[in-house]
């Protein structure tokens, strides 16, 4: 799914010149705009960015999560959190990008247990190994161990392995969950 998204980015991008437009009718010159003017934005560049967020495009509304992250600004983190819920995974794979750094853990994890993308889950696994490590993380990543797909389970245990330095086997549930009992009790 992501490969075929960047493969019609590069087409989009080679089929005449670009520029980088918020006011264009395309959405791929919306979208540059987006990344390439944000970081230094001024007030009315940031009205523009939430704006975008609302696009009937999701290549803008992924383009505006990205931007927001850029931007860094606490105020408009519930605009990521809103994109959490996206109907296009790809906008929900950059709304957790964007939220890995900013202490919503919570919201991740429900998105490594709920939700019905593959590479929202996966993206969801990975992005666990940017938080403290915890039990409820633990928890959630021993569950994701049993996910039908084994890319969720194997950045599972990846991200597992990581955080609590053992060692078990990917299949070894049980191991993993006498573990967290153990240093629970600890």
């Amino acid at each position: 799914m992501r490969a075929l998204r960047v493969i019609s980015l590069i087409a989009i991008a080679g089929c005449g010149t670009h520029t980088a437009n918020i006011d264009s009718s395309d959405p791929y010159e919306q979208y540059l705009w987006l990344i390439e003017r944000t970081p230094a934005a001024g007030a009315d560049d940031i009205e523009r960015v939430k704006k975008a967020a609302g696009s009937m495009s999701a290549l803008v509304r992924e383009g505006s999560v990205r931007a927001i992250a850029k931007i860094g600004k606490p105020e408009l983190m519930p605009i990521v959190v809103e994109k959490l819920g996206d109907a296009e995974p790809h906008v929900r794979v950059a709304s957790i990008e964007a939220l890995r750094d900013a202490a919503i853990q919570p919201k991740i994890q429900e998105k490594l247990r709920v939700d019905s993308s593959i590479e929202v889950r996966r993206a969801a696994a990975k992005a666990l190994r940017s938080f403290p490590p915890g039990r409820s993380v633990f928890q959630d990543l021993i569950a994701a161990l049993q996910d039908a797909d084994s890319g969720v389970s194997v950045l599972a245990h990846e991200t597992l392995t990581t955080l609590s330095g053992q060692t078990f086997a990917r299949t070894d549930t049980k191991g993993w969950q006498e573990w967290l009992a153990k240093i629970q009790s600890q």
